[in-house]
């Protein structure tokens, strides 16, 4: 897991693993340093400006970068697929939502739904994907 995903579970008293839902010590917890040096020394193009950037930051990068903003500007906008009475939502983030595996609450993003099963399904014995 990378630091970001794997924060919200260092977080609470006693963290379970994100996937297998066991109780680990966050002391025992390791950087992956082979991975960590695969994303610094691999670069690839931007896909904004091109300019070829390691993996290690190439989310910083895209972030700033100028020709990607330009192009998110330029996005389409939402467009129904048929006709609909139904009023035209505005500024619609782009985002992939989840439904909770264990009690099916929906529209949850990827952070949103690890602080839910963290805070609500917690100690639950049963294994989801």
């Amino acid at each position: 897991f990378c630091g970001e995903c794997l924060q919200p579970c260092l977080q609470v008293p006693s963290p379970l693993c994100p996937l297998c839902r066991m109780p680990f010590d966050p002391k025992k917890v390791e950087k992956a340093s082979s991975v960590e040096k695969q994303l610094s020394s691999y670069k690839a193009p931007c896909r904004g400006c091109s300019k070829k950037v390691t993996l290690a930051k190439m989310r910083s990068h895209v972030s700033s970068c100028a020709k990607v903003q330009e192009q998110m500007a330029n996005c389409p906008k939402f467009v129904p697929v048929v006709p609909t009475s139904q009023p035209i939502p505005s500024n619609i983030p782009n985002r992939s939502t989840f439904v909770c595996p264990y009690c099916g609450a929906r529209n949850l993003d990827q952070q949103e739904l690890v602080k839910h099963c963290m805070e609500n399904h917690r100690n639950d014995p049963n294994k989801v994907v």
